[in-house]
């Protein structure tokens, strides 16, 4: 819930945009977690899980959203601060509306839909939508600009939804939307990383050169 599990689906390594929403979000604990799709919340009796006489107490969160759903209305931010300004306000309905970071569907009316998930792992998501008209598809996963979005295979612009989440526009039908994870960016980085460092290490090799060079005999 903090950020993206590794490549291997084990841990969770957490974004500033999904600590700013919990943030933002710290005056209406329910909806944060709602928003999130949690849907359970466990609270232990004893400062450790494994402590002498720990019980276990489970709150249900009845209102929680689906991993992905279609929004019922859509807010346009012109920044991550207005969209948490949203967040923080009680009066925004959060469970129905999302705070984008485009444009909004053209159509305001609220769609009426399903949404299935066809296949999911850490590095790539299919869903089947149906919509009753063009609609903003929000996923509660954190926004990361390596992640690539299509629309019936013709690639779509994935916004975020607001402040760090999800979410990509679709129009009214039946779409099979596919995300996946492009690692091109972090080895575009990693490449750039090294090259910095092989250029530090020639000039500190230069520097030496020289300066044995003109040391006398």
């Amino acid at each position: 819930m903090d950020g993206y599990e590794n490549m291997e689906g084990r841990e969770s390594v957490p974004l500033r945009s999904t600590l700013q929403i919990r943030k933002a979000m710290q005056g209406r604990t329910a909806d944060w977690l709602a928003l999130n799709n949690v849907r359970y919340v466990f609270a232990h009796s004893r400062p450790s899980v494994a402590a002498p006489g720990d019980e276990v107490t489970v709150y249900a969160v009845p209102q929680a959203l689906p991993r992905a759903w279609l929004a019922q209305g859509t807010v346009t931010v012109p920044d991550d601060q207005q969209a948490y300004a949203l967040l923080a306000d009680p009066k925004f309905p959060v469970l129905r509306e999302v705070a984008l970071s485009g444009p909004g569907p053209r159509s305001q009316v609220p769609p009426q839909g399903t949404v299935r998930w066809l296949a999911r792992d850490p590095l790539a998501e299919s869903l089947a939508v149906h919509s009753s008209g063009d609609a903003a598809l929000v996923l509660s996963n954190p926004w990361y600009p390596s992640w690539r979005a299509r629309v019936d295979g013709a690639d779509q612009a994935l916004l975020k939804a607001d402040g760090g989440l999800q979410a990509l526009l679709v129009p009214a039908g039946d779409h099979r939307v596919d995300l996946r994870f492009d690692a091109s960016l972090f080895y575009d980085a990693w490449a750039a990383c090294l090259a910095g460092w092989a250029a530090i290490a020639g000039l500190l090799w230069m520097e030496r050169r020289d300066r044995d060079s003109a040391r006398p005999a």
